[in-house]
């Protein structure tokens, strides 16, 4: 059945919309995240998060945590609330490693171990490097003098 005139011009028209500016911020971001230009993504990921993008909050923790702002990262990781639609296992990871970098261990390697399987190979191989730097830096029995 052909679409009538005014609806192909109307589907043809939604398809070269530009996306929502809130969206278009999180795209932005997104690519400069992934050249590595964190500071640029992180601008990007406010804005976003301003214009009312729920998930940007969560990009916006990850940039901050490459950024080595990892005691900033844990307030938005830690204070919003969950996200829609379940945990993202990457997010969770760079909660991870702020945890890490704020010498939470034990919280670390709790998300650590919640993601698992849950990433690629390549996410996994490093968290499981995080997991065995902090089993080591964490003795599992306390010294028989301590007790």
């Amino acid at each position: 059945m052909p679409l009538l005139p005014g609806v192909a011009v109307l589907i043809g028209s939604l398809l070269a919309a530009e996306p929502p500016a809130a969206d278009a911020h999180v795209l932005a971001g997104a690519r400069l995240f992934r050249e590595n230009r964190f500071a640029e993504a992180l601008v990007e990921f406010r804005v976003a998060e301003r214009q009312g993008a729920a998930e940007a909050r969560g990009y916006v923790a990850a940039s901050l945590v490459k950024l080595g702002r990892e005691e900033e990262a844990l307030e938005l990781f830690e204070g919003g609330p969950a996200p829609q639609g379940g945990r993202d296992a990457l997010l969770d990871y760079y909660h991870a490693l702020a945890c890490y970098g704020a010498r939470l261990y034990l919280q670390a390697d709790e998300l650590l171990a919640r993601i698992g399987p849950r990433t690629g190979p390549r996410i996994a191989e490093q968290a499981a490097k995080v997991r065995a730097d902090i089993a080591a830096a964490i003795p599992r029995d306390p010294p028989r003098d301590a007790i």
